[in-house]
């Protein structure tokens, strides 16, 4: 194995999806009208598949799943996570829980997409 380059969601809506990740700071890598929207962050990537455009049986056996991405957790390194939470709770981005100190050295909080992933935030603690 070389590196991890990224992860496929499956979505109901990959516009919306596309506009949280936005907020958050990601940017479109490539676009199949319809069916996908790829977004990347430094060189990781996230693809936001539509979950009525499923081809492969492996994704579609987990398209209808109630609950999405249940125990992992997406976690991405911010400058300043104060700072960051003030400015995505001023987009409307509702946060599961404000920023905490934790004894593993990281300052975190969480926040939920669209589609119920979660997503944690988090900077060193100096």
């Amino acid at each position: 194995m070389e590196k991890v380059a990224g992860i496929i969601l499956l979505v109901k809506d990959i516009e919306r999806s596309a506009k949280f990740y936005a907020d958050l700071g990601f940017t479109v890598v490539k676009s199949v009208p319809d069916v996908a929207i790829t977004i990347g962050l430094q060189n990781f990537w996230v693809e936001l598949l539509s979950i009525d455009k499923v081809v492969t049986e492996e994704y579609k056996l987990h398209s209808n799943a109630s609950s999405k991405g249940v125990g992992s957790y997406l976690q991405i390194n911010v400058t300043d996570v104060d700072t960051f939470y003030d400015q995505i709770t001023q987009k409307d981005i509702r946060a599961l829980s404000s920023p905490k100190d934790y004894p593993w050295g990281y300052r975190e909080f969480t926040i939920q997409d669209p589609d119920g992933y979660i997503l944690c935030m988090y900077s060193e603690i100096s």
